[in-house]
């Protein structure tokens, strides 16, 4: 498997998702795309038998991903934004996903972190529930599947971030390629629903950024 980072930004990396990446077994490749022109160093206390394949691309969420994948080796290819942070279950789910040797893709639920707001269990929760509901994903965050059919589906539009979702979705559908809820959480940062938090008349869904930062340090 491959684990592609889309980092944003150009002045700085996730070193709190590598960091957890590097607990992953060596056989699973990590691969970085960010916005630099040249390669970042990696985080302190990074093992030197891991591994951590860099490209440079535009800050766009789409674009990182997609030069990820290009230079990605594994069989099947994990997309974790920047801000994402793993769980026992997200792992466990794509390692299940994986093991079943299926063409699919697979998604996962979302927690948001952050914030201490109160709102954000529920936000999570609304969102989760219509992901269930209506049987995509919530956001493009965690996609997992076969690099044969990510290449198959000519990689992901490089437009606004709510087409690039629907539309990568709905070509998966089209080729007849299954959309799967694996069980799996995966926490992302509540940055993006800061203008959501004190609503207290409605709710609204959050659009995020396709460029976002996180409360990471950058790495010099």
């Amino acid at each position: 498997m491959s684990v592609i980072v889309s980092a944003g930004c150009s002045d700085w990396v996730p070193a709190g998702l590598l960091a957890q990446l590097c607990s992953l077994p060596l056989d699973v490749e990590i691969v970085l795309a960010h916005a630099r022109k040249r390669a970042l160093q990696t985080p302190p206390g990074w093992p030197p038998e891991r591994s951590l394949r860099q490209c440079a691309a535009e800050p766009e969420l789409a674009a990182q991903m997609n030069a990820g994948a290009r230079i990605a080796g594994g069989e099947w290819l994990w997309f974790l934004p920047a801000d994402t942070r793993l769980t026992a279950s997200a792992v466990a789910a794509a390692y299940r996903l994986i093991g079943r040797r299926e063409p699919v893709l697979g998604w996962f639920d979302l927690q948001y972190i952050g914030s201490h707001s109160p709102m954000l269990p529920l936000l999570a929760s609304a969102a989760n529930l219509w992901a269930r509901l209506t049987r995509r994903p919530p956001l493009p965050q965690g996609y997992c599947l076969p690099a044969a059919q990510f290449e198959a589906l000519g990689a992901f539009p490089e437009q606004p971030f709510t087409a690039l979702h629907k539309s990568f979705i709905r070509a998966a559908r089209a080729t007849g390629l299954a959309v799967r809820r694996t069980g799996g959480v995966l926490q992302t940062s509540a940055v993006p629903l800061r203008p959501w938090l004190g609503a207290k008349t409605r709710l609204t869904a959050p659009v995020r950024s396709a460029a976002r930062r996180s409360d990471d340090p950058p790495l010099q």
